[in-house]
């Protein structure tokens, strides 16, 4: 992926889906499975409880108690750790095998810095 080009979040949630229960495991380790395909835990810390749900086969996600929801592991990732999705793409990227982007803004500004001159 070139720097600076558009994240591919389907392809990270199709690389990040057969590993999802090892995910949730880690990332919410007081979680357990229900019904086959739901990691539930109590919230974000990952404590035991109902009140979080995974569909481990899509991504959603559903914190219950906050009302809190999202779309794939990524949105999730974020959440659990207060990041853009952006910055929990670059996290995630290489566990899926994928490359890291740059992030958009120091592209520009590099490109910036190595404009040329106008007055030459």
């Amino acid at each position: 992926m070139p720097s600076g080009s558009v994240l591919d979040f389907k392809g990270l949630q199709a690389a990040l889906t057969p590993k999802a229960r090892q995910l949730l495991e880690e990332w919410l380790p007081g979680g357990k499975v229900q019904g086959g395909h739901e990691w539930v835990c109590a919230d974000f810390s990952g404590a035991p409880g109902t009140s979080l749900s995974v569909n481990m086969r899509t991504g959603l996600w559903s914190d219950f108690a906050t009302s809190a929801a999202g779309i794939d592991f990524c949105a999730l990732y974020a959440k659990m750790h207060n990041l853009t999705m952006g910055d929990a793409f670059r996290v995630l990227a290489p566990i899926a095998g994928m490359a890291v982007p740059e992030p958009r803004s120091l592209v520009r500004q590099v490109a910036s810095v190595l404009k040329a001159p106008t007055d030459a």
